[in-house]
């Protein structure tokens, strides 16, 4: 901090305890580290409802994938549904679908 104000290390301290104990600012310093640290220590309260709304987050989007998941499996059971009702087998299908090779001898004939 004392670099960013371009002042040494015992100014920029005094000053900062100045605004932490006027409580327009709060800060804790760890002297050993040089470190500042600008946020408040969140209380259990706080802690448990950041808790809730992660854990509220996290099962919507668990319901959001059961249900494409589910509306996957019932595309899937009415085409296959379809093609039995066509009689086309699926392995058929597929073979129908597929591309046919065409053998480089029978193509010059």
């Amino acid at each position: 901090m004392a670099f960013f104000l371009q002042s040494d290390t015992e100014k920029a301290e005094k000053y900062l305890s100045e605004l932490v104990s006027s409580k327009q600012l709060y800060a804790k310093i760890d002297r050993p580290t040089g470190i500042v640290t600008f946020q408040r220590k969140q209380t259990a309260n706080d802690t448990l409802e950041a808790w809730a709304n992660d854990i509220d987050s996290l099962l919507g989007l668990v319901d959001n994938t059961c249900q494409l998941i589910n509306k996957e499996n019932m595309m899937h059971a009415a085409r296959k549904q379809a093609e039995a009702e066509k009689g086309v087998t699926p392995s058929a299908a597929a073979s129908a679908s597929a591309p046919m090779a065409v053998d480089s001898k029978d193509a010059t004939k």
